[in-house]
């Protein structure tokens, strides 16, 4: 597998919307909204190991490590029906509002999305020239691809997400919950299907990439982003609950990935890892969390920001980041 590490992003650029402290009462309100499910989970649902072991409590919901794959999983997830309750909730909108506007999505898309189809680009072994994008939010990847000539297509819940990409971005976007039904439905097969930053919502993220497979053939691809762990974001949240606004955010999130589990799942489903990029906001979450820790005292984000990146990028090499994408081919 072809490893990399490292993405620049200037934070002093990068349009973030709101401040942590905002970002945090917002994330409190979702966790107290949604309570953890009554069943408690032996089985890891990426590499389906039943031996574990506690991380952390973050509201009512418990973290653990799998021992087999060291991934991370909520082991007394919410019922389905109260995820799409909150996925459809007026909290969860707030909170996703503040990049629905135009010039935070041409930077997100040539600055944040462009250099991970990049980075792929050369790997890519389809012969297929359609894409499927699931989980697409606005459309920046479908809007990157169908520049360079790809029939592009995805589905997001939000249709907000789906208003905005067709009128700001051009791109084709289907309103709707991704699921086995959904693929049983399509007679469409697709080169290249893209699922960043959504297993690890999900319930169930192997039944997701199983019917996945059943839109492809081999030889076509398959992109996902996913939270990583360990991860220095990870131990952070750990060590602070009362400041965390990002990755340890069930019911958001429910799972973090290493680098062995999904490589294990894809595998078990048909996929073999191809290529691997490395990366995070570890150094920004440090600052960040450090600035609210402080109460005002000091602004380390402003006695550090200039050195974020080289603090970063030590931590991709020693793979303590809290994001990578992995690029992989169905082989079966």
């Amino acid at each position: 597998m072809i490893l990399k590490y490292f993405k620049e992003l200037d934070r002093k650029e990068q349009k973030r919307g709101y401040p942590k402290d905002v970002a945090i009462e917002e994330i409190d309100k979702i966790m107290r909204k949604v309570p953890p499910g009554e069943v408690m989970l032996r089985k890891c649902g990426i590499c389906g190991a039943t031996d574990s072991v506690d991380f952390v409590k973050v509201y009512s919901y418990l973290w653990k490590v799998c021992r087999t794959c060291q991934s991370l999983f909520v082991a007394n997830p919410p019922t389905s029906e109260s995820l799409k309750d909150m996925y459809d909730s007026d909290e969860y909108a707030s909170m996703n509002s503040h990049i629905s506007n135009e010039d935070n999505t041409e930077f997100r898309a040539h600055s944040i999305v462009k250099p991970k189809y990049e980075f792929i680009k050369s790997h890519i072994t389809t012969e297929k020239h359609t894409w499927f994008d699931i989980g697409c939010g606005f459309g920046e990847l479908l809007h990157i691809v169908q520049n360079d000539g790809w029939i592009a297509s995805g589905i997001d819940t939000n249709p907000l997400s789906s208003e905005f990409g067709k009128k700001q971005l051009g791109v084709d976007i289907s309103v709707g919950y991704f699921s086995p039904e959904f693929c049983k439905e399509t007679n469409n097969k697709y080169g290249v299907v893209s699922v960043m930053n959504v297993l690890e919502h999900c319930l169930e993220p192997r039944t997701v990439v199983k019917a996945i497979s059943s839109l492809q053939d081999v030889g076509d691809n398959l992109l996902v982003e996913l939270p990583h762990f360990p991860s220095l974001s990870a131990y952070l949240c750990a060590s602070f609950p009362e400041a965390i606004s990002r990755v340890l955010t069930p019911p958001l999130h429910l799972y973090l990935f290493s680098l062995d589990g999904i490589t294990a799942l894809l595998n078990d489903c048909g996929y073999t890892p191809i290529s691997c990029w490395m990366y995070g906001q570890d150094a920004g979450e440090l600052l960040d969390t450090l600035d609210v820790m402080s109460r005002g005292v000091v602004s380390y984000s402003d006695v550090l920001l200039s050195d974020s990146d080289s603090i970063q990028k030590i931590l991709d090499e020693r793979e303590f980041s809290d994001h990578f994408l992995v690029f992989s081919k169905k082989v079966r």
